[in-house]
Order: C-alpha cells, then structure tokens, then sequence
C-alpha cells in the first residue's frame, strides 16, 4: 500500500470539507461497484452515519456527513473506511438472510455491537496502514491500558493520560513530545476512545476499581472476536454480517440456514487506486471545497 506524504511527527495541515468527502467517497463506492449506496451531505445530521434504504424505496443507501464536516486526510480516510465498513456488513446482511429469514433482517439480534464495533476498527486499522500507522486505529492496547488503570482506582483523567502515555510510546516519544505535537482535534478523538469507558455509568472523577459493563468493553470485544474470525478460512465472512450475533450465527449454522457464498471479501485497493491521488490532488490545491 502506498503511503500519504507527510511531514513526520507534524499534524496534517491539509483539511478537506465535506463537499470533497463526498465527492472521494462516492468515487471510492464506484471503484468498489456499490452501485446502490451514495455518500450525501446532510443539513442535519450530528454525526457520520448510515441509512439503508427501507424495502420498496427507490432512494439509494446513504453514508451521510454532515454539512459541517472538516478533517484532515487521516480522519477522511478513518470516515471512509468505517463508512464502507457498514456497506459491506448491510450488503452482506442481505445476501446471506436473504427472503427466508427476514424477521432478522428487520430487528436485530442481541450482541450484534460486538462485531459491528470490530470490523468498525478493522476497516480503519487497515486503510490507515496509508499513513504507516499499523494498528493505529485500534481499540487495543490503548483501551485496555485505559482500563487496567481504572481497575487500579484512576480517575477518568489518570486513565486518559494511561493510553496517551502508550500511544506515545509505541511512537517511541515521550508523553511531552506527543501532547506536543498532537492538535486538539487529535486529541479529541483520543478523549472519546477512553469516554467509552465512562458514559453513562461513572462520573469521571469516580477512582473505584470498577469497571465498566458489557456495553462499553464492546470495543474490546468486538477487536479480539473479529480478530480471531478473520483467521478462518470458513468464519472469516461472519465479521462482515450486520444484524447477526455468535449465537444466533450457531444455530443457524446448524439448521443450515446460513450461506455464505454471497459475502464480499474486503478489497483495500481503493486506497491506493482512489484516495492516494485525490490527497496528491487536494495537496496541490487542485481540489478547493
């Protein structure tokens, strides 16, 4: 995979808007021949996110960003990546279940955040290999180190500054030089890896040894399952089903009900056929949003 030219240990100072994220997202899904998904500006949307098509629309699937939308090439690329990560899951979703088991293409099973969170983080880790970070988008070890220091009785803030303190290091910086030179949008998106682990159950000065519930260690989880599903040759194709937990995936399995011919393997060439050159593009100011 060919690397995005950087200055090294220097933020991106290349911003791109939202109408350029769209324009490199829906050249990524013609590359990859979603022919039936779109990404499409929002004026209303918080946040990224998903919306597949109810039966019987004629609208295409969308990934909506938001019309505020500004990041860097690396947080582009990260949107893209967990964007098609949801396309390839729903598209999945529909060839596998199928007109036989509808109910379950309708209302999700119990658990299914586990394997959406892991392949979520495995199709970011893997287009951010572009800017040589292997594992870089990974809930682990940042998040565990988050958590053996809450288990020790930190507070929100001495657990943040645990996985900085890892971060930096397998940088082979120092915590000053990484602070340094990490903007604050970096850093923002760091304090919301280690939130998981507080929101909604503890205040984050509360310093007990208690961890968080099933919920939140989904992230974790959700890396270590996908991880191993990824080794086989025969399961590898579950980490890319939407709408489907381990155990319902078993019985299923067993009644064989489940095929798995029609599940697309990812196809990272979009990183190099695609988004390298429209980040030489925008580099060179040939792409003003």
């Amino acid at each position: 995979m060919q690397k995005v030219e950087k200055d090294e240990g220097k933020e991106d100072t290349i911003k791109l808007g939202v109408t350029q994220v769209v324009e490199l997202g829906n050249k990524v899904l013609k590359h990859l021949g979603f022919a039936t998904w779109e990404f499409k500006v929002s004026k209303t949307a918080k946040n990224v996110r998903v919306k597949a098509r109810k039966e019987g629309e004629s609208k295409k699937d969308e990934v909506v960003i938001p019309e505020d939308y500004s990041k860097g090439r690396k947080g582009v690329l990260r949107t893209i990546a967990s964007g098609l990560g949801h396309v390839y899951r729903i598209e999945a979703k529909k060839n596998v279940l199928g007109s036989n088991l509808k109910i379950l293409s309708r209302y999700h099973t119990s658990g299914v955040e586990v394997l959406g969170e892991g392949t979520d983080k495995y199709f970011a880790s893997q287009a951010l290999l572009a800017f040589g970070e292997e594992g870089g988008d990974e809930a682990l070890p940042y998040a565990y180190a988050a958590l053996k220091r809450k288990e020790k009785g930190g507070s929100f803030r001495d657990s943040f500054l645990e996985s900085l303190e890892v971060r930096a290091g397998r940088l082979g910086k120092s915590l000053k030089q990484y602070l340094e030179e990490k903007s604050s949008e970096g850093l923002l998106e760091r304090v919301g890896d280690v939130l998981r682990n507080w929101r909604r159950h503890t205040p984050l000065e509360e310093n007990s040894p208690y961890l968080p519930t099933t919920e939140q260690l989904r992230y974790i989880e959700g890396e270590l399952v996908t991880s191993k599903l990824l080794e086989s040759e025969e399961l590898w194709p579950l980490a890319f089903v939407s709408g489907l937990d381990l155990y319902t995936v078993c019985g299923l399995k067993q009644l064989g009900e489940l095929d798995f011919s029609g599940v697309k393997k990812p196809d990272f060439s979009f990183v190099d056929s695609v988004v390298i050159p429209y980040f030489q593009e925008a580099e060179e100011g040939n792409k003003p949003d």
